[in-house]
């Protein structure tokens, strides 16, 4: 990532909604990774509880934000949520520069396929019995 500016908390907690609605919460010296509405981090900077920083080109590990939206966007919701949501099921930004939102549509639902299809460990054979139950004794089947 080459050097720019970015937003860091300055206040001991600040709260911020992303673009999908998805609460933040960003503590004290902490960037703000997440995609926030321009009048909202207008408002955050002018109450000076996020500071903008001049960042030097220097990779530094950032923990992930594992937040996961809880479903995908509609296709005719804004590109911003679309991102928002692509980030949230572990695409970054790198990832996503550049993509128009068509093909960002696409990417996400071929990711989510790929997902889905990658056998899933499902011990159900379909006969109404599975490998557990609910104390979680892999050798107790349970009729479902």
């Amino acid at each position: 990532m080459a050097g720019g500016k970015r937003l860091f908390a300055a206040a001991p907690l600040v709260v911020v909604k992303d673009v999908a609605g998805v609460d933040h919460y960003v503590y004290e010296g902490q960037p703000l990774t997440a995609m926030v509405p321009d009048e909202r981090r207008k408002q955050l900077l002018a109450e000076g509880k996020l500071v903008e920083v001049e960042t030097l080109a220097v990779a530094v590990p950032v923990e992930a934000d594992d937040t996961v939206l809880a479903e995908r966007p509609a296709k005719n919701t804004k590109v911003e949520a679309w991102r928002a949501y692509a980030q949230s099921i572990g695409f970054s930004e790198v990832d996503l520069e550049g993509l128009k939102k068509p093909d960002l549509i696409e990417a996400v639902i071929a990711a989510e396929e790929d997902d889905s299809s990658d056998g899933g460990d499902s011990a159900d054979s379909g006969d109404g019995v599975t490998g557990a139950d609910e104390s979680g004794d892999p050798d107790a089947p349970t009729i479902t």
